[in-house]
């Protein structure tokens, strides 16, 4: 009777374990399921440690790729394979559209997980693609056409409270990782504008500042191999040569921006001082930078249409530090081209291109600190108020949303904030600036590809400037 007794009350408890762990959050069981299922999977592959590309976005039901619920599925996901024992290292992508396979294999990964999250009558359910991206040569002779999804998964449960509580909120979602802001480098001179991207074509960012009579080269290759490495010099780039222009502004200011205009993997350098007749487009020589050809207007951005490069160009307004309310669109091998009217003099214009022929997206900050978007045609909708001059739009979460960055608008002097906008919502802030920000700027950081910004903050009495890394 004892023994019979023990059983049945050891039974019992089991039967309420089980109950207890049914009943937990429902995004929790679905990563939970999920993983198992993927493990298993795994475990009969060839691959040890395999580097395995995420993508988790939703169906109409969730609202799409917007929706909290995959972000916060992701999330659980990501944290179950990077602890679990059968995954080397995950890569989450944030969105993925029909791309998602080839911008996998550019940052090295074996396996893609494609996963559509959604809800119906009281169900929270995901379907998940395992692709292999690396198809072995002999297999690639025998049948040269891609075989797709080498393992389908499907995992669901029931939909709890908090289910319901996302399908109210489905925009700004929460963070994968947290953010955080360091100082990158110290220099004893004012920056007027910054650019980050890879000159010489070996798969590392080079940091590139303006100064008023020079620009400076840095390599970062010892810090995206070292969270706590320092940039190095490589060169600095004098411009005193150049012709002063006839009306001078009251402060240097200038225009910096790097770019890949041609698509050979090397990014060259566009620049123009407010104090100079011209500016130039500079290409990395090997030890240094070497004029390319001769820029009369200041170069904004530069975005691909039809297949063609197009620079949008400003205009300083003469004796001031900002720029006329217009712009002009020219080829990349033109030297002039069609004019915009803008809603008024401005102080920062950047924009971005999530693909290389969907139309851009840029932002400009006028003169009283507002922000606007501008599609395509120029054409300018108000975003945000009280914006300071340093701003930017930078991909950090490598969705189809990227984030705007955009310091307090403060007197000289004042110490600067930060805020990151997506959504037009605030999702992270911080007073850990010091000094002014007067440029922000983002790209891809080391073989992984991770996403981040670099700032650049004056210090008051502008003889300093210090270089901020911004990411997650």
């Amino acid at each position: 009777m004892k023994r019979t007794f023990c059983l049945a009350g050891l039974v019992l408890v089991l039967l309420v374990a089980g109950i207890v762990a049914a009943e937990g959050p429902a995004l929790q069981q679905l990563a939970d399921k999920l993983y198992q299922r993927l493990e298993k999977v795994l475990q009969k592959t060839k691959m040890s440690d395999p580097a395995v590309a995420v993508v988790v976005e939703g169906d109409n039901s969730i609202l799409g790729k917007e929706g909290r619920i995959a972000q916060e599925l992701e999330r659980l996901l990501v944290y179950r394979m990077e602890f679990g024992p059968v995954v080397g290292q995950t890569l989450p992508l944030g969105a993925g559209g029909v791309k998602a396979a080839e911008e996998a294999r550019g940052y090295g990964a074996a396996l893609l997980l494609r996963c559509v999250v959604g809800v119906e009558q009281g169900t929270i359910h995901v379907t998940a693609d395992l692709t292999p991206l690396h198809v072995p040569f002999w297999d690639r002779l025998v049948d040269p056409v891609p075989k797709g999804a080498k393992e389908h998964l499907f995992v669901s449960t029931r939909v709890d409270q908090e289910i319901l509580l996302l399908l109210g909120k489905s925009r700004a979602p929460p963070p994968l990782r947290s953010w955080n802001l360091s100082e990158l480098l110290y220099v004893p001179r004012r920056v007027l504008d910054l650019g980050l991207g890879d000159l010489d074509g070996d798969g590392n960012p080079e940091l590139v500042l303006l100064y008023a009579d020079a620009i400076e080269v840095y390599s970062l290759k010892d810090v995206t191999a070292d969270p706590g490495g320092t940039p190095r010099r490589l060169v600095t780039h004098s411009l005193s040569h150049l012709p002063e222009a006839k009306v001078r502004v009251r402060d240097p200011m200038g225009s910096l921006l790097v770019a890949d205009f041609n698509q050979d993997g090397r990014f060259e350098v566009f620049y123009k001082l407010f104090n100079r007749r011209v500016g130039q487009v500079l290409s990395w020589g090997g030890s240094d930078l070497r004029p390319i050809r001769k820029l009369k207007k200041v170069p904004l951005c530069v975005y691909r249409e039809k297949q063609r490069a197009r620079i949008v160009y400003g205009e300083p307004d003469p004796g001031t530090n900002h720029y006329l309310p217009r712009v002009e669109v020219a080829d990349i091998n033109q030297s002039s081209g069609n004019s915009y009217s803008l809603p008024g003099a401005f102080l920062t214009l950047r924009c971005w291109q999530s693909a290389r022929e969907e139309p851009p997206g840029m932002i400009v900050v006028d003169r009283a600190g507002r922000v606007f978007r501008l599609d395509s045609a120029f054409k300018a909708r108000s975003f945000w108020e009280e914006a300071g001059a340093g701003a930017g739009v930078v991909n950090l979460d490598r969705d189809e949303a990227p984030e705007l960055i955009v310091s307090d608008r403060v007197w000289p002097g004042e110490p600067d904030g930060l805020r990151i906008i997506s959504h037009q919502e605030v999702l992270w802030q911080t007073r850990e600036v010091v000094g002014n920000v007067v440029a922000v700027a983002g790209g891809r950081f080391g073989a992984g590809g991770q996403i981040k910004a670099l700032l650049a903050a004056v210090e008051p009495g502008e003889s300093a400037s210090r270089i901020y890394l911004l990411g997650r």
